[in-house]
């Protein structure tokens, strides 16, 4: 699924969560983010996953804006002033999240949840992008082995996206095992491409420091299970809010 597409279904969701409302769940929204977060959020379609020592991740999905163009502009705008669509956005992308790491914690056998969802919304490149940053926390993604923190699942079996997969290792670790071969990687993160295969897929985190073998606690277990499709939806959320202006 292309950039386009995600931005123009988008909208859709903007109009949905502005009629029908509903319950706001655990979690927060931003109109603006820091500086901060702003330098650390991808500005190209990217799922981001930060990787911490205690196995759990911070997941993040990103869709970028164009707003040097009218229509990208004002669908922009009208989301991120919109509390109640802002809101909608988030829970539905963390209902998406939570319904997938209950089928990956059920399938491995493994204690897996999901909170702490935000949607941040931000500018870069001096004004012309805007960035929505769907975000949760995934307990128990990573599996302990020793000191180290692997991530196998869900990624390994069936995961296929047409946006950049970002995995970074946590503070006071670095990779050292990434498969398939990433498009690029350094001592800390590793990039997929856009439309790559992920089968085999593994990456293994090990502390450079006695203090983070310290702090590793990540849940025991294995298995592969994938939500390619998953991920699609989550996309489909961020791009479904902007919609039907037409």
């Amino acid at each position: 699924m292309n950039g386009s597409l995600l931005r123009a279904l988008c909208v859709a969701l903007l109009v949905t969560t502005a009629t029908a409302g509903g319950a706001v769940a655990d979690g927060s929204v931003s109109a603006d983010s820091a500086a901060a977060d702003a330098a650390t959020v991808p500005t190209e379609d990217a799922f981001v996953v930060d990787l911490r020592s205690d196995g759990s991740a911070r997941v993040t999905v990103t869709v970028p804006f164009d707003l040097t163009t009218e229509e990208e502009r004002e669908a922009f705008r009208r989301l991120r002033e919109n509390e109640t669509a802002r809101t909608g956005v988030r829970d539905r992308f963390a209902d998406r999240m939570s319904a997938t790491a209950a089928a990956t914690a059920n399938r491995t056998d493994r204690e897996m949840r999901i909170d702490d969802a935000a949607a941040t919304f931000a500018t870069t490149d001096g004004g012309d992008t805007g960035v929505v940053a769907l975000s949760v926390t995934w307990h128990g993604l990573a599996a302990a082995d020793g000191d180290d923190l692997v991530v196998t699942a869900p990624f390994a079996d069936g995961f296929t996206t047409d946006r950049e997969l970002v995995v970074r290792a946590p503070d006071g670790y670095g990779l050292s095992e990434t498969a398939p071969a990433p498009a690029s990687s350094n001592d800390t993160t590793a990039r997929w491409g856009p439309n790559a295969s992920f089968d085999g897929f593994r990456v293994v985190a090990t502390p450079t420091d006695a203090s983070s073998e310290n702090e590793a606690k990540a849940s025991a277990g294995g298995g592969q299970p994938g939500f390619g499709a998953g991920v699609a939806v989550v996309a489909l959320l961020v791009a479904a809010a902007v919609g039907r202006r037409r």
